[in-house]
This record gives structure tokens, C-alpha cells and sequence, in this order.
């Protein structure tokens, strides 16, 4: 059209940034963008429609007007000036219905046209990026795919070898070592055909990923660089024909225009996408070709001459596993769509690494074990918890994240996230900046995920999921600082759960302990269906602390809630009854006696309040350094109910009581006990 022509794009300098080389991971971005510059298009179709129907509006309530006033009896100078009255407002009539039909027919009827036409474009050029973007990542799933069966038949054909020979050296039968023979050929021809389609798949994968890199998402990155800038300077042209079609108005209705053209003449489309591109700026990185990686043999003959392939004993795939190794591929297949890398500390980590095998600089604050963080922070005592999580608490209550639908669920813009994470790694905590909830929501997870080792010890992970309701049980047994943490966590996430909050945010107790379970719990297995049958344990135990662990004797943590939000958690925290459960017989082996605790400071339980002075009560140390206040059952009379002695609390006629308080020798004493003083089930 003559407006595109009239605004043909500049031949770009050499140090121009462009969309196909700065924002290679900000597709996502970019399509945002679009669909927010044809929204920005439709709004100026809608006010330019709109000053059309000013504008009508006003030229007939002026016709109306002189219909009804346009002639007077009078004649004389007084006739002559009501005569020039009239015809100066019939002019004003007739520039109004002027402007009508001008700007309808050179701004507003084009820019609507506009709108239709770019979002057409918007939907054709988001569509072709999925496509190419889920060409390569099926090409990458098929190559992981074959890799796994080549490595899996690889295995099989030289484990049918071992045996072969195995069964010759104890003489087996020949009728048995036919049979062994046959089988080794049959695997052996089955691994060379794997060989074959995993070496044809890496060439395929290859092609795949050139053509990616060279030319299709190029080409699309550099159509939706056009497409912004020829979105802007079309905007501009209708500004402008705009204001010719007022300046060219009689100089009765001629106003001052200067200071708006000097507005209008001031956008500039280049210097816009410049900026944009600086500030989501993501170089191109053109990954490594795959190679062919060699099933490395030999390692099954340590099997051998342990043992495993003899008459009286079979190899297990345990012990077939633990001889055989993990071969880990050189380059990351999820690093070549941009994604987090499969030798990220954090994954090798989740999926059974040594933490060990792990090193961060000095003063990090992600992938650092937990006592090393606490250790870090000595000048702050009365801080329990990482300050880096205190910090990224706070800056969510701060920015209301508990309102916020979809919050921890939601994923924020990547480049924020990796900015914050860098800054609080260098030890900076003024985070006053961040404005998107969803930012410090995703930090946090990302810190949780980036420890070395989860809160739950690893040993117990396989009794947790598999008695989830018992969740209150295990608090005990983990390590000091992880429990302290664990704890703060959960009374953290239960300010999410109040009701008035979860109105507006959708994110319940269920939610939240979907997210946060694998942080908290992780699967010491690398089996994906292992992994698979976990989850709904881990959601379950996670679930189970909500929903039972007392909150703190401050529900707000100590965080900057505003005051109107404080009262509902408050509120919402007064309301809860919490019933104790009976407490089961304690084994001796686990649980040592220490010195008696006549007069325990019990916290109220619902309506109830824990006996004071009373010499039932003893305080016990687990061996993870837990002090455990203990009542003994008492029988139950069957004409008196539980509830009818005001000094125990509610349901404790089946069993006793007991309250967990952290005592570890070698940490100094607690500010406070665990979750806020909360009394639990054994």
C-alpha cells in the first residue's frame, strides 16, 4: 500500500541488534509482544471511531440548532449580525460534518483494516514458530529414544555373550549351550540394527537442527522483527494523516497542533525495537552437533568374575546396574531447544547424583548445602531459616502473591528469573525492583530444586510416600536445620490457603503441594516409572503438613503483610480446632529417656490447654537431637469422657501426647520451637 511504501525500513548498522541474533530463546516474548501491538491497533481504531461519532453528533446538534433559532423578525443592523451569527454556526456545521467523512475515510476505516490484517499475520507467524520449534523437539525425543534402545540391546546382546561363554566354562549341556548361543546371535544382530537407526537418527537429528539454526526460525524471528516494525510505522502514518486532516480546517476552527505533531514526529520504530531487544536480550548460541557415543564393553566382565553368571546364582538388574554404570551424553539433548540442561546440578541431583560431585563459589546462595547457608549467616541469630528465603518470602507477600491466580503455578519471564537468581547469588538482597510476583514465586521453587539435598532425607523418602498421612511423624528424624526450614516453608505456604485468598488465587492446599513436593520430597531412583508412581505419595505428604501443622505463634511469619490481609490469616488461624491424634507405643531403641520435665510450657490447643506441673509429662531425645515432650496414656473411665477434664486436650483418652521442641547438642538452643510451638501426633 502507499503507507507501507512510505515508510520502507532503513538499511540497519552494523551494531543494530536483531531479533534472529539477541532474542534467540525470546520467542515466547515476542509473541507476546504481538499479540499486544495488534491489541494496542485495535484501541486506536476504537478512539478514532469514537472522535468520528463526536464529531457527527456535534454537526447535527449544530443543524438541529439553527432549525430552531436560524431566522428573527427583526431586520436591521440587529437582522445583518443575526444573519452573520447564523451563517458562522452553519460553517461550524459544515466543517464538523467534513471532518466526519475525512477521517473515516483516511484514518479510522484504514487503521481497522490494519487491525484485521495484522492479526491475521500475528496468528500465521506464531503458528509456523510451534510448528518448527516441535519438529526439532520430536527429533530430539526420537534420538533420545533410539540412544536408549541402542544402549539397552547393546546391554542385552553382551550380557547373552557372557552367558554363552559362562555355560561353557561349567560345561553345561551342549543341548543348553546351543540354546545360549542362539540366543547371543539373535541379540547381537538386534544391537546391530539399533546400532544402525541410532547412527541414521543422529544424522537426521542433525539435519533437523541445521535447518533450524540456518534458516527456519531465523526466517521466522526476522518476519516478526518486520512485522513490529511495519505495525509502528503504520500507526504513525494515520497519526499523521490525522493531524493534516485538522490542520487543514478554515483558521476559524484551527487550534494549536504543533506540540502534538512534535509528539508524533518523534516515534521512531528502529530506536523502539532497539530498546526492546536490549531489554530481553538473548544471544544466539548455535549448539554442538550430536555424535555416535560407543556402548562401552567390557564392564559386564567384572560381573563375571564376581560371580553373577555362574549356575548357582543369576544377575539381578540391581546388581546388572551397579556394574554396568550410567554413561551421561556428552551434549545435553535438552540444551539444544534452550531448556534447562540434563547436567544441571539440580537435575543430576534429583535423579540419585552425589551432591558431592557439585561446586559453587564462595558466598552463593543456590546449590549450597543447607548448614553451610546457615552457617554463612552467624551475624544474623535470630534469623532460623536462609536469609535468601526469608528475602524471596518476603518480596511475595509483598507484592500480594497470595491473591495472585496461578501463583507458584504460573511460570514467570526466564530472563527475570535468571537475574534475580544472579543477584542474590552475588549476595545482593535489595530486590525492591522486582514488580511481577511470579518472579521471586519461581526464584524460590529454583532454590528449593538447587539444593543439594532435599529437605526429606533421601533414606526416608520411601517411608514418607508410602505413609503420607503420618507426615507429623517424620519432623523428628530430619536433620536440625532442614526441619527448621521445612517448617517455615509450610507455615509460609499456608497463608496461600486461607480462603479469602484462595478465592482469587485457585491455588488450595492440593495445588500447592503438587509444586512443592518435589522440592521437598525427591526420588532417589533415576527410573522414570519409579519416579512416576512417587508422586502421588509426595503430593500426599506434603498436602498432610498443611492441612495439620500448626501455624506460627505469628501466622504472617514475620513478613510485610499489609494490615487488612494480617487480619483474615488471624482470623482464619483462630478459627482452626487442631485435634491431637493418640500417641503409639515409642520402642526404646529410638527414643532415649532424659531428665523430666515437670512443668512443660504447653501451647493452647483449640479450646483446650495442655496440663502444667503435671509429673507425667517427660521429655525424651531422639537420635537426630529432637526433644520430644511425652504424657503417658492414661485408662478411661467409663463413666467420664476425655472431653469432660478441662486439663487434657481434646481426644486424649485412646493414647498420649507429645510436642516436638529441637534440643540438638551441637547447634545452640532455638529461639522457638518448630512450627510455632505446635503440639503433633507421635
Amino acid at each position: 500500500s502507499p503507507l507501507v511504501s512510505a515508510w520502507m525500513a532503513n538499511p540497519g548498522d552494523a551494531d543494530t541488534l536483531k531479533f534472529s541474533e539477541d532474542l534467540w530463546d525470546g520467542f515466547e516474548i515476542l509473541c507476546k509482544r504481538a499479540e499486544v501491538g495488534v491489541a494496542s491497533c485495535k484501541e486506536v481504531a476504537r478512539f478514532f471511531r469514537k472522535v468520528v461519532l463526536l464529531e457527527e453528533e456535534h454537526s447535527k446538534a449544530l443543524s438541529k440548532l439553527l432549525q430552531k433559532f436560524g431566522t428573527l423578525e427583526e431586520r436591521g443592523t440587529v437582522g445583518k449580525s443575526w444573519e452573520g451569527l447564523v451563517g458562522y454556526v452553519e460553517a461550524l456545521a459544515a466543517i464538523h460534518t467534513a471532518l466526519t467523512t475525512n477521517i473515516t475515510a483516511n484514518v479510522e476505516s484504514q487503521v481497522s483494516l490494519m487491525v484485521k490484517d495484522f492479526e491475521a499475520r500475528r496468528r500465521q507467524l506464531v503458528g509456523d514458530g510451534m510448528r518448527v520449534r516441535t519438529e526439532l523437539k520430536e527429533a530430539i525425543d526420537t534420538l533420545k529414544k533410539s540412544q536408549a534402545r541402542y544402549e539397552k540391546l547393546s546391554r542385552e546382546a553382551e550380557t547373552a555373550k557372557l552367558e554363552h561363554n559362562a555355560a561353557i566354562e561349567i560345561d553345561e549341556p551342549p543341548s543348553a549351550i546351543a540354546k545360549l548361543d542362539k540366543k547371543a546371535y539373535k541379540a547381537e544382530m538386534d544391537a546391530v540394527t539399533a546400532h544402525e537407526e541410532y547412527k541414521t537418527c543422529i544424522v537426521v537429528t542433525n539435519e533437523v537442527q541445521d535447518s533450524y539454526t540456518r534458516d527456519k526460525f531465523p526466517k521466522i524471528l526476522n518476519e516478526l522483527e518486520n512485522f513490529e516494525l511495519t505495525r509502528i510505522r503504520l500507526l504513525k502514518a494515520n497519526m499523521y494523516n490525522y493531524v493534516q486532516i485538522v490542520q487543514d480546517t478554515p483558521p476559524r476552527l484551527e487550534f494549536d497542533v504543533k506540540s502534538l505533531e512534535g509528539v508524533i514526529d518523534a516515534i521512531n520504530p528502529e530506536q523502539d525495537i532497539q530498546t526492546f531487544i536490549k531489554d530481553n536480550r538473548s544471544p544466539k548460541v548455535v549448539p554442538p552437533s550430536f555424535q555416535f557415543e560407543p556402548y562401552v564393553s567390557g564392564k559386564l566382565e567384572l560381573g563375571k568374575r564376581r560371580g553373577f553368571f555362574t549356575k548357582s546364582k543369576a544377575i539381578s538388574k540391581e546388581e546388572l546396574a551397579s556394574i554396568s554404570g550410567v554413561h551421561s551424553p556428552p551434549v545435553s539433548l535438552r540444551s539444544n531447544l534452550g531448556g534447562t540442561s540434563l547436567n544441571h546440578p539440580g537435575a543430576a541431583r534429583h535423579a540419585g547424583g552425589a551432591s558431592s560431585a557439585v561446586t559453587t563459589p564462595p558466598g552463593h546462595n543456590f546449590g549450597v548445602p543447607l548448614d553451610d547457608l546457615m552457617a554463612r549467616q552467624k551475624d544474623k541469630p535470630d534469623m532460623e531459616v536462609p536469609y535468601v528465603m526469608f528475602i524471596l518470602a518476603n518480596s511475595i507477600v509483598q507484592l500480594r502473591g497470595y491473591t495472585t491466580e496461578g501463583i507458584f503455578r504460573v511460570p514467570a519471564v526466564v530472563g527475570e528469573v535468571q537475574n534475580l537468581k544472579k543477584q542474590l547469588d552475588e549476595r545482593n538482597y535489595i530486590i525492591h525492583h522486582v514488580n511481577d510476583v511470579r518472579t521471586p514465586a519461581a526464584v524460590l521453587k529454583l532454590w528449593l530444586r538447587d539444593m543439594p539435598a532435599p529437605l526429606i532425607p533421601l533414606d526416608m523418602y520411601e517411608e514418607c510416600i508410602n505413609h503420607p498421612d503420618k507426615a507429623m511423624q517424620y519432623l523428628p528424624r530430619i536433620p536440625y536445620h532442614n526441619a527448621k526450614t521445612l517448617i517455615w516453608l509450610i507455615n509460609f505456604l499456608q497463608l496461600f490457603i486461607v480462603p479469602q485468598f484462595v478465592d482469587t488465587s485457585k491455588m488450595g492446599a492440593a495445588n500447592l503441594a503438587m509444586i512443592f513436593a518435589p522440592a521437598i520430597l525427591r526420588c532417589p531412583s533415576n527410573d522414570p516409572a519409579v519416579m512416576l508412581n512417587g508422586v502421588a505419595g509426595e503430593k500426599r505428604f506434603v498436602e498432610t503438613l498443611l492441612n495439620t501443622l500448626m501455624p506460627a505463634s505469628d501466622p504472617s511469619l514475620g513478613l510485610s503483610m499489609n494490615s487488612e490481609d494480617d487480619q483474615f490469616v488471624r482470623e482464619f488461624v483462630a478459627g482452626l480446632a487442631f485435634t491431637a491424634s493418640p500417641l503409639p507405643s515409642l520402642a526404646p531403641a529410638t527414643l532415649t529417656a532424659a531428665a523430666p520435665c515437670p512443668t512443660p510450657k504447653l501451647p493452647t490447643l483449640g479450646s483446650a490447654s495442655l496440663p502444667s506441673g503435671d509429673p507425667s509429662w517427660t521429655t525424651v531425645r531422639s537420635p537426630r537431637g529432637m526433644q520430644i515432650d511425652v504424657k503417658a496414656p492414661a485408662p478411661v473411665s467409663s463413666s467420664t469422657s476425655p472431653r469432660d477434664d478441662p486439663s487434657a486436650p481434646p481426644a486424649a483418652a485412646a493414647g498420649g501426647w507429645m510436642r516436638v521442641r529441637p534440643g540438638v547438642p551441637s547447634h545452640p538452643p532455638p529461639q522457638a520451637p518448630l512450627g510455632g510451638s505446635k503440639t503433633v501426633p507421635s
